[in-house]
């Protein structure tokens, strides 16, 4: 492979190891999700929107298993990334932001709305009385959502 098919390889690389975590955490999780799925999209599109993403650093890569990552700006990435990226980002506002565009567009007419997932009044009443999340509903919804909805 040449250089820049490597970088393009990283670049892309990059994007599934964002969406990695999202993927598996909800497999691994022993206790009720509800409370942290909106806390989750967030982050994520947080991850993906970022003007620099965490790229395998290839002049760096050893036979460790801790994999050498550098943060590259989206904005030097090749054409091909910038593509991923786009269509990782897409698909996660398709998801959790009511996006109902069918594909990814351009770089400079891209379909995205750049929106935040949508918070269902169950899972902020979920978000305020699960202790991993309660400190981040304080800030969140606390003033969204009437206490009302979360009485049994």
């Amino acid at each position: 492979m040449t250089d820049e098919q490597w970088q393009e390889l990283a670049e892309v690389e990059a994007v599934l190891d964002i969406v990695k975590f999202y993927t598996t955490a909800v497999q691994y999780e022993r206790r009720p999700m509800a409370a942290l799925g909106h806390p989750l999209r967030s982050r994520l599109l947080k991850q993906l929107r970022a003007d620099a993403i965490p790229v395998v650093d290839l002049n760096n890569v050893t036979a460790s298993s801790n994999v050498p990552r550098v943060h590259k700006p989206v904005a030097t990435w090749s054409n091909l990334g910038k593509k991923c990226l786009r269509r990782a980002i897409l698909e996660a506002e398709r998801r959790f932001c009511g996006n109902d565009a069918l594909e990814e567009g351009t770089e400079d007419n891209n379909n995205l709305n750049h929106g935040q997932p949508h918070l269902m009044d169950l899972q902020a009443c979920a978000m305020m009385l699960d202790p991993r999340t309660v400190i981040l509903t304080r800030t969140l919804t606390l003033h969204v959502v009437p206490v009302s909805l979360c009485t049994v």
